[in-house]
């Protein structure tokens, strides 16, 4: 299980030199993902409980994605050129969900994993706040490649951490030094999601936090101090994401400019090809042959997830993709709402809730389909009906 945590530790450290750089497509953090899966596979037959891998409706519906990737993969290989194979990113993630779904088989497993996802986007907000200090907060002009990839994708997993710690932090009962953790971390998430103004991850941030805000019993108090806290920051700092939005630089128009190329190259792909795609990971290479004609710069990703998915896997995979995310939210809110399973599971349930809302909005600016810590949301909630349901029967069987 230790191997299991720190793979989950690492996982928002996209370009660390350690864990993810080497001279090919096999990199140390995928040896782990390798080893923690043979773990899972020797824990499954030696335990006393065969996991239903299926039992929840995002389950099935992220098998029918997977699916449709394999196929795309498959079918248009041959004439998709990429610097690396698309396919490995999602292998990565069946192993992730396999992993949880077979060791998350306890409410003090269940912990440690949440305990974990706070602790890596505490520490990687550690890396995104000491860039933001070597470039003199952003005057050099640089928000590149991080240690976290950059501010963006850093953002959609400083969400999720931020609505699991949120809970956390107010869980009574638990040891001091618990809540203390989640309480760093969350403020440390909460400066880098700021400083590395990402205005994509803003509107996530918000939306996350007034979903827990108005899901909590002061609903008003709480939505009113988020609001205080989250612009509060963004009006006091000069480069933050909502001064980004309101008063753009020549970067940020560029930015805008490249979004706009990318959205209108994307659509007209999905009209030209709606029902298979032009393939997997295949929309950089075909970008400009279906941009506007204004539009005389480099190629780029989609720069919107679900365009990208539209674009590369036509209109049943975005369907698909989209099945997914609106089952496992319902799949969360059933669980939330059970009364009769320990606090901590309906917790995380709400947690993960917000945590997906943010991360859909986010995901809306970026390509990332992919993105580690969306799916790390979708596979806990897949783990989380067959722990309640446990607990229901013994509480019958008690009666």
């Amino acid at each position: 299980m230790p191997l299991v945590l720190l793979l989950i530790l690492i996982l928002p450290l996209k370009n660390q030199a350690f864990w993810t750089s080497s001279g090919g497509d096999f990199t140390a953090s995928k040896y782990l993902g390798a080893i923690c899966a043979l773990y899972a596979v020797i824990y499954l037959f030696t335990g006393n409980r065969i996991p239903h891998y299926l039992a929840t409706r995002q389950a099935r519906w992220y098998l029918f994605f997977l699916l449709l990737i394999f196929l795309s993969f498959a079918v248009m290989s041959r004439t998709t050129s990429t610097a690396y194979n698309p396919i490995l990113g999602p292998i990565s993630l069946l192993l992730l969900c396999f992993i949880l779904l077979t060791v998350v088989d306890s409410l003090q497993r269940l912990r440690w994993v949440l305990l974990t996802i706070v602790g890596s986007v505490g520490w990687a907000s550690l890396y995104v706040i000491r860039e933001w200090e070597k470039n003199r907060g952003w005057e050099t002009g640089s928000r590149g490649e991080w240690v976290v990839g950059d501010s963006n994708h850093f953002a959609v997993s400083a969400i999720c951490g931020l609505a699991i710690a949120w809970y956390m932090a107010q869980e009574q009962g638990r040891p001091a030094w618990e809540r203390w953790f989640c309480r760093g971390c969350l403020i440390m998430a909460l400066i880098a999601v700021v400083v590395g103004a990402s205005r994509g991850g803003l509107l996530g941030l918000l939306a996350a936090s007034l979903f827990v805000a108005l899901r909590s019993r002061k609903r008003l108090r709480n939505a009113v101090a988020v609001l205080v806290v989250v612009l509060g920051f963004n009006v006091a700092y000069p480069h933050s994401p909502l001064r980004r939005l309101l008063h753009p630089d020549v970067n940020a128009k560029g930015s805008e400019t490249a979004h706009r190329a990318s959205w209108e190259a994307g659509l007209r792909m999905v009209r030209a090809h709606p029902i298979a795609g032009i393939g997997i990971a295949a929309f950089r290479s075909q970008m400009l042959k279906y941009a506007p004609t204004w539009y005389d710069d480099r190629p780029f990703m989609a720069h919107n997830a679900y365009i990208s998915v539209g674009a590369e896997m036509g209109i049943p995979g975005l369907v698909v993709f989209l099945a997914v995310l609106i089952t496992t939210y319902l799949s969360l809110e059933r669980t939330h709402r059970k009364k009769s399973v320990p606090r901590v599971i309906t917790q995380t349930a709400v947690a993960l809730q917000a945590a997906l809302l943010g991360s859909s909005i986010s995901i809306f600016f970026i390509s990332a389909e992919h993105h580690e810590y969306l799916w790390l949301i979708v596979f806990l909630s897949m783990c989380l009906p067959p722990l309640a349901a446990r607990f229901a029967r013994k509480r019958s069987k008690a009666v």
